[in-house]
């Protein structure tokens, strides 16, 4: 089981989704799934899965 960063520890769930939103920090991104989903959470999940795929896509 991996450990919290410390950094995201001390943000609230909306500072850890708009940190997510402006880094794509993947790390930030698995913090928003072990805390649980909410609506907006899903939202970012799926924006997320949507960057990804483009970003796979334009690379291969």
């Amino acid at each position: 089981m991996s450990q919290t960063n410390p950094k995201f520890q001390s943000m609230t769930n909306q500072q850890l989704r708009a940190y997510f939103r402006e880094t794509r920090d993947e790390n930030a991104f698995q913090e928003i799934l072990a805390r649980g989903l909410d609506e907006q959470d899903k939202a970012v999940v799926r924006a997320f899965k949507a960057w990804k795929d483009t970003n796979e896509s334009t690379q291969s």
